[in-house]
């Protein structure tokens, strides 16, 4: 006869919900920065900047699988298709119809910013709530989403 060990979680439901609100902004924020790659016309150097895009689309994709394993292991579930996250997103509508690369890069830009209050924001409610891994993967994405707007900033400042 073979044991099984099951691990009890009691899931805090403010942790479960602040983490798929984070993991549906990660992956459009992801869509975003390939959005703004399909559609921009007027980049003079269109592989640097699809350079740019591609590896902050990475991290955006690094992000989601961070907060996807989260909040598994912290109890629940990890939807992470279109529908699930055109649904549960909570940033503001993307300019679909822009054509200019600094349009959509101000609007990336504008998101970033956004969603790095908010994970700070729930950084804080994670460690209020005495969620200490929770409340270091919100911090550790939170500076990486400023070192991110630093970076770009510095692009569209050459």
């Amino acid at each position: 006869m073979s044991a099984t060990a099951h691990v009890s979680i009691q899931a805090d439901p403010a942790i479960l919900t602040m983490l798929q609100a984070r993991l549906s902004d990660s992956l459009d924020i992801s869509s975003r920065l390939k959005e703004a790659g399909w559609n921009a016309k007027d980049t003079i150097n269109y592989s640097a900047y699809n350079s740019v895009l591609h590896g902050l689309e990475h991290r955006f994709d690094v992000y989601a699988d961070e907060l996807a394993k989260r909040l598994d292991a912290a109890g629940g579930q990890a939807p992470g298709g279109i529908h699930t996250s055109a649904t549960t997103r909570t940033l503001y509508e993307y300019p679909h119809a822009a054509i200019a690369s600094a349009t959509h890069v101000n609007a990336i830009m504008i998101a970033m910013a956004a969603f790095g209050r908010k994970v700070r924001e729930n950084s804080d409610e994670a460690q209020h709530r005495g969620d200490t891994q929770t409340f270091e993967l919100f911090y550790d994405i939170a500076r990486g989403v400023d070192t991110t707007l630093w970076e770009l900033q510095s692009y569209t400042h050459h």
